[in-house]
């Protein structure tokens, strides 16, 4: 199958490909990049916890690579390692690894702020017949989000109706 594999510096998995940290980060109010390539290339996400065990599986030498650079964790997991001369790898395939292309990722995210506006946006979307949705994207987000324990992620207040600002208004002498 391939040959035992150690690195020789520990490598890692960025942040977008961890659901676990793509939520806090939408939590502090940031977004979370995609990362380059073609909007249609999916990206892999998974549960943090599977990649920490992995990575730290991965690091001490018990993984495998495979005749084209494919990582295989003891788990199973298929892990691609990123061409740019980093140490990043990233969930290719296997129990608990996610596909979303970008507008899916993007949905996600906003999903986590506001379930009402990502439902919004969904609608909005398939009305258009956006292609980078299928049918069972909704499906897909949903779930991710669920294995995340986040059961209704609350939806911002409604703002509440003010009183006209009268400050700018001339008075009359």
């Amino acid at each position: 199958m391939g040959e035992n594999y150690k690195p020789q510096k520990p490598v890692y998995v960025t942040a977008s490909h961890n659901l676990d940290e793509i939520a806090a980060e939408v939590a502090k109010g940031k977004k979370v990049w995609f990362g380059d390539g073609n909007r249609t290339t999916p990206k892999s996400v998974m549960r943090g916890k599977d990649i920490a065990a992995d990575i730290a599986d991965i690091n001490a030498g018990k993984a495998t690579i495979l005749k084209y650079g494919e990582i295989v964790a003891p788990s199973g997991r298929v892990y691609g390692i990123h061409t740019d001369g980093k140490l990043a790898v990233f969930p290719k395939s296997g129990e608990g690894v996610v596909q979303l292309n970008q507008l899916e990722f993007g949905l996600f995210q906003t999903y986590l702020r506001d379930k009402h506006a990502a439902l919004k946006a969904w609608e909005g979307f398939t009305t258009n017949h956006n292609q980078g949705l299928r049918p069972d994207s909704l499906q897909k987000i949903k779930g991710l989000v669920n294995s995340l324990s986040i059961t209704s992620p609350a939806p911002h207040a409604s703002p509440q109706p003010r009183a006209p600002n009268t400050s700018h208004v001339p008075t009359t002498q």
